[in-house]
């Protein structure tokens, strides 16, 4: 049987917790309702469930007052219960939000919230995420933040981001291992360890595509003069120079016709490089390091290879136009144009050199110095304390 109750007159059986949250919507906290409780001892709702949520609500059975979590056994024999309030707790993120609302109103010293034990920061930190106001969920979780760091020694802000090249061969979840236990090493509180693993991220970071690799019209984008070589290429010309595209070139591969395609790598990732790699993003986590090994399986030559060509075969037959200028065409996304370096220097100098529209303003070696003296000047004049550093700053001057 379940142990299930209804409202007196309707024959259809109902959870405590979904009666219960009806009347809470309704407004009725304070109420004399006679409910029927069916004769069962398994819970619609499940009983851990409605103790934790509902159990200080005030019931009269048998003209006796008694809290709901005290009164499962008569409530499993069955019979009509009086419902005098229903109270309903507040859960762990309620509590938590609550609290970082009275920290916005009353801000404490972080040396004041250090004194918390970590769950209870952990929480906090949690629950500062139900804030929809960006700038007090960045100042709350920068100050809890900051209690953590002086509790510990380490924060749980900086995400733990492994960037690693894709390669079909490497498996994500076996770099993940290889974090989680660098962090379990690291860190002895067991609740910052934790929290500190969802933080983890393996990012595969795109290979080169075609183009990166074989586009090379930046080089000669300058007033130094190259020297043609069209006479080496049986390409089509215009006036003794070669001006052509790869749609108009029946040796070029197919893969390559495409700039946009993205190549793949030529060798898989040594171990020692991943191992580095797993060591340098939890630098930032104070601790001693442990010796590290990958684990089996975490690389799989065997895998699927992509039909893709690795870059090193995109470099090897660019080789075969070497001398040329390989630039995209902006018209046809993805096709190349191939030009001798006398036209495209003609070209080049027609547009900028010679445009009495353009002005030089400087050369390429003193834009460094500039830019330098530009963050020196912005740096003098203090306006680097402004967007979030004036927030920290406010918060430190109101404590």
């Amino acid at each position: 049987m379940l142990a299930s109750l209804g409202s007196v007159g309707e024959s259809r059986a109902t959870g405590p917790i979904t009666y219960a949250n009806a009347d809470l919507k309704s407004g009725m906290e304070d109420l004399h309702e006679e409910v029927n409780f069916n004769r069962g001892v398994v819970w619609i709702d499940g009983w851990k469930a409605i103790k934790r949520v509902f159990g200080e609500t005030r019931l009269l059975i048998a003209d006796k007052r008694v809290l709901l979590k005290h009164a499962k056994e008569r409530l499993q024999q069955g019979g009509t219960v009086v419902f005098r309030r229903i109270v309903k707790m507040k859960t762990t993120t309620e509590k938590n939000k609550q609290q970082l609302t009275s920290l916005l109103r009353r801000p404490r010293p972080v040396t004041q919230l250090a004194n918390l034990t970590t769950n209870k920061l952990i929480g906090l930190y949690r629950a500062a995420g139900c804030f929809t106001e960006k700038k007090n969920k960045l100042a709350l979780r920068w100050r809890i933040d900051s209690a953590i760091r002086k509790k510990i020694g380490t924060g749980v802000r900086r995400k733990v981001n492994v960037k690693l090249r894709f390669d079909s061969c490497i498996r994500k979840r076996g770099i993940r291992r290889m974090v989680e236990r660098v962090i379990d090493c690291k860190l002895r509180d067991n609740v910052v360890a934790a929290f500190m693993k969802t933080r983890i991220r393996v990012v595969w970071m795109r290979n080169k595509t075609v183009g990166q690799l074989l586009h090379n019209q930046k080089i000669f984008a300058v007033e130094e003069e190259f020297l043609c070589k069209c006479d080496r290429f049986n390409l089509s010309k215009v006036e003794g120079h070669v001006a052509t595209r790869f749609a108009d070139l029946d040796d070029v591969p197919t893969f390559l016709r495409n700039s946009k395609n993205i190549t793949r790598v030529s060798t898989t990732l040594k171990k020692d490089t991943l191992i580095q790699t797993v060591l340098d993003v939890t630098k930032h986590i104070r601790g001693a390091a442990p010796t590290l090994r990958v684990p089996e399986g975490i690389i799989d030559e065997g895998r699927l290879t992509s039909l893709a060509r690795t870059d090193v075969e995109v470099k090897r037959w660019s080789k075969g136009l070497s001398g040329l200028v390989l630039v995209p065409v902006d018209r046809n996304q993805g096709d190349t144009a191939v030009f001798c370096s006398v036209l495209y220097r003609h070209a080049f100098g027609k547009i900028f050199l010679w445009n009495t529209n353009y002005h030089e303003v400087g050369t390429i070696e003193s834009e460094a110095e500039f830019l330098t003296r530009c963050k020196r000047d912005f740096t003098e004049a203090g306006l680097h304390v402004f967007g979030l550093g004036e927030l920290m700053v406010d918060w430190e001057r109101r404590t």
